[in-house]
């Protein structure tokens, strides 16, 4: 974002002059600290149709490195995993073919657009209807 000018998530509608029809957003709700914040934006530029596409996990991962359970209503921050939740995410994702930068990957995070989540569907679809989208 900050490549873009885009120094705040409210300076996004400062610089757009109109709504659109259709808005997409793919794969960046994750590298926001307020996802929330993000879809009331989104929501005051789409006049139709919001297509968000986002990575999610499961609820529960349990392999041969542990368990992980992301507790209901919540998201991990990434950099705030320990070593053990990180390890049992990586050997989850990485069975899978996953790239994941911070877990499958060690990475080094700053707050440049580096910041990342893990959640499960059922966030985004709750969330979805408070900034008055209906989702289908």
């Amino acid at each position: 974002m900050f490549q873009l000018g885009v120094e705040t998530y409210a300076t996004i509608v400062g610089k757009l002059e109109s709504s659109f029809d259709i808005v997409r957003c793919s794969s960046v709700l994750y590298h926001l600290p307020n996802h929330m914040l993000m879809l009331n934006i989104l929501r005051t530029i789409t006049k139709e149709y919001l297509v968000l596409t986002s990575a999610i996990t499961q609820e529960v991962i349990e392999n041969k490195s542990g368990r992980y359970e992301l507790p209901l209503s919540s998201v991990s921050f990434v950099p705030a995993l320990s070593e053990t939740e990180r390890l049992c995410l990586k050997t989850h994702w990485e069975r899978n073919g996953v790239v994941a930068y911070g877990i499958t990957n060690l990475t080094t995070f700053s707050y440049n657009g580096t910041l990342v989540v893990v959640a499960y569907s059922s966030i985004f679809q709750s969330n979805v209807p408070i900034c008055g989208f209906s989702s289908s």
